[in-house]
């Protein structure tokens, strides 16, 4: 019975741990496009912060803003929504794969980008 309890526990440690979100801390991203991006987790990974300056793609362009981090319909990223703009990506590792989109206020049009960790 107690090894079965312990394989039960095992198991739910490592589900949880496969749909788990970023730890906390800084974190900063960019790419040959001259984009920088400027993570801030907290709260357990749950919140997030970006400022996200857009480089050559958008020259003088830089957006700032809070997110979380969702789990719905089977799917779990982190979304975070600026006054100008949208974006989502995935738990970033060595890679962030950012994508923009809603930007009908700084006309921008929807895209992705992919930049490396500093």
């Amino acid at each position: 019975m107690k090894i079965k309890t312990l394989l039960l526990a095992i198991s739910i440690m490592f589900a949880a741990s496969a749909f788990s979100q970023h730890a906390d801390g800084k974190y900063s991203f960019k790419n040959s496009q001259g984009m920088k991006c400027d993570l801030n987790f907290s709260d357990g990974g749950w919140k997030v912060s970006i400022k996200l300056n857009m480089g050559n793609v958008a020259p003088g362009k830089t957006f700032e803003g809070t997110g979380e981090w969702m789990n719905q319909g089977g799917g779990q990223w982190y979304q975070i929504n600026t006054s100008n703009c949208s974006f989502d990506f995935d738990e970033p590792s060595s890679t962030l794969k950012l994508t923009l989109y809603d930007c009908t206020k700084s006309g921008m049009k929807e895209a992705k980008y992919t930049l490396s960790k500093i």
